[in-house]
């Protein structure tokens, strides 16, 4: 989902007309969690999970990457099959025990997850005694839903007559207009709230908040020039890396890609890792929001003995990440560039997909 406007910036973009259609529609009002989104949908006898980018479920490599969502999947597999119905996603906030974002609630939701909607495809449905059903079934919480329905025309008049105004004074808004509010995690209510998220069926969806992101901390960007002739260095060591040395036991290809990377970070590091030091790379602040590696991926010894050190465990990152995913021109990589590393992404596939079964001189012809 995109950014999501705020009344008062929907207002002044779209106009008073706009604004009052979308008010008039089926509206559901929804407290707005600091969290991190993560969903999951049965089909058949496989559960599949999604994080903040929810267009693809979660491979073993991402879950390699970052164990950020470990403690909700491990959750989510202990619960009875049975009593998760098929080809509906569940959507959640999730807060993490270990890596906040930027708010630190007095407690946590049960089993860190609150439901917030169903994917019923191409729907999503927010009906609250839906909303409260699963999430009695699975125990874990239920979305802070305020207001189901069509607004009356006081509510719809105070939200009109709010978005008009410059106000920041968001919390005595939320009170006076709902004043039965109480924050679903014990937030204090001097500082009560991220603020509403205003669903309406206008135009299919709508969504506008109550609020600005004012929690937002800034965060401070790594160097990128420092970022990218790291990836310049991994695809040039890859370059002259003698495939054929790996050979690799597993049939599953994504824990023979984690393998496969492994072996090759190793080598990176014997060849680099001195020099790499002395260079003070250091993992960017973001990063530390988004979990750490999952050692339980890696089998390695060697690799489990570099990534003791901090600096070596955000290449290994890099490192995956690097020939995971289509690379696309930025900064010091140019579009020729970008082209090679998908060159190379496309070889380290290929080998991982026929190793130990091809014809290797008819491999060693394909990644001259």
């Amino acid at each position: 989902m995109t950014k999501i406007k705020t009344l008062q910036v929907f207002y002044k973009e779209k106009g008073i007309g706009e604004l009052k259609r979308v008010l008039s529609d089926f509206i559901t009002i929804t407290e707005k969690i600091d969290a991190h989104r993560f969903s999951f949908v049965k089909k058949k006898d496989s559960i599949y999970f999604f994080g903040k980018h929810g267009n693809k479920h979660l491979s073993l490599i991402d879950r390699a990457i970052s164990n950020l969502y470990e403690p909700a999947i491990n959750y989510i597999l202990s619960i009875d099959k049975n009593i998760i119905p098929e080809n509906i996603r569940f959507g959640c906030y999730y807060i993490s025990p270990d890596f906040f974002l930027n708010v630190k609630y007095k407690k946590h939701p049960k089993h860190n997850l609150v439901l917030t909607d169903l994917k019923i495809y191409p729907d999503i449905v927010v009906n609250p005694k839906k909303i409260n059903h699963y999430a009695d079934k699975f125990e874990i919480d239920a979305a802070n839903i305020l207001f189901h329905g069509k607004l009356t025309n006081k509510l719809r008049t105070e939200l009109l007559k709010f978005a008009q105004t410059d106000s920041k004074n968001y919390n005595e808004f939320i009170f006076n207009t709902f004043p039965k509010f109480k924050p679903l995690l014990g937030k204090d209510l001097n500082d009560v709230t991220e603020g509403f998220i205003i669903r309406s069926l206008y135009k299919k969806y709508t969504y506008i908040q109550i609020k600005e992101d004012d929690n937002v901390i800034e965060i401070q960007k790594t160097n990128s020039n420092i970022f990218e002739l790291l990836l310049l260095d991994i695809l040039y060591f890859m370059k002259n890396f003698n495939f054929f040395d790996v050979k690799l036991e597993t049939n599953n290809i994504e824990i023979k890609y984690i393998e496969f990377m492994s072996i090759a970070f190793n080598e990176f590091i014997k060849k680099n890792g001195n020099m790499l030091l002395d260079s003070n790379i250091q993992q960017p602040e973001f990063l530390k929001k988004s979990g750490n590696l999952s050692k339980r991926y890696f089998s390695n010894k060697d690799t489990l003995k570099f990534i003791e050190n901090e600096t070596f465990k955000y290449i290994l990152r890099v490192f995956i990440t690097t020939f995971n995913n289509v690379r696309k021109p930025r900064g010091l990589i140019n579009e020729s560039t970008a082209n090679e590393f998908n060159i190379m992404t496309d070889k380290i596939k290929q080998y991982i997909t026929k190793n130990n079964v091809i014809d290797f001189m008819e491999f060693k012809e394909y990644i001259k």
